[in-house]
């Protein structure tokens, strides 16, 4: 069975390789994207699954990457990735069926189930629902940053390579 590309996108450096780390060991192929400029680039040039997505990023935001992919790449799905506090409506920035939320912080079983079932739904009609609080003995992540703030090194250079095929 061919690998599900993936991409995740997040201004902090350390976020994105958990994330991605994470991804990985589930066997997807992960590429990184150091924030919204970043990513929208990668989306113009690859053919991706899911995207995994922080909304609160400087300059290009997350729901900026979201309108671009409503609009040109309607058949790629994402979970959307919500600070702790916010109280955001992101039902209104796209469209419904096309997303899961997480917030933060969210249980790492709560991901992988996330992006299985948007790789699950891929071409099916039913909307996926948003992920409630996941109960699971999967150990917790909280990140260690203000919402809107640039991660470490992020996003010109987040230093996130993509590790060379086996």
């Amino acid at each position: 069975m061919p690998l599900k590309r993936i991409l995740v996108v997040d201004d902090d450096a350390s976020i994105l390789r958990l994330l991605a780390t994470i991804l990985r060991r589930e066997h997807y192929d992960v590429d990184t994207a150091c924030g919204g400029e970043d990513a929208l680039a990668k989306i113009e040039r690859t053919q991706y699954k899911v995207i995994v997505l922080d909304l609160m990023m400087p300059e290009v935001s997350g729901f900026d990457v979201l309108r671009v992919v409503e609009t040109r790449f309607p058949q790629v799905k994402c979970v959307v990735i919500l600070s702790a506090g916010s109280t955001l409506e992101i039902a209104s920035t796209t469209r419904p069926h096309g997303f899961v939320a997480l917030r933060k912080p969210f249980d790492i079983t709560a991901l992988i189930s996330a992006v299985l079932g948007c790789i699950d739904a891929i071409g099916d009609p039913p909307a996926l629902q948003p992920l409630g609080a996941a109960a699971s003995i999967a150990p917790t992540w909280t990140p260690h940053q203000s919402p809107g703030q640039a991660g470490p090194g992020c996003p010109r250079s987040c230093g996130v390579a993509r590790p060379a095929p086996h």
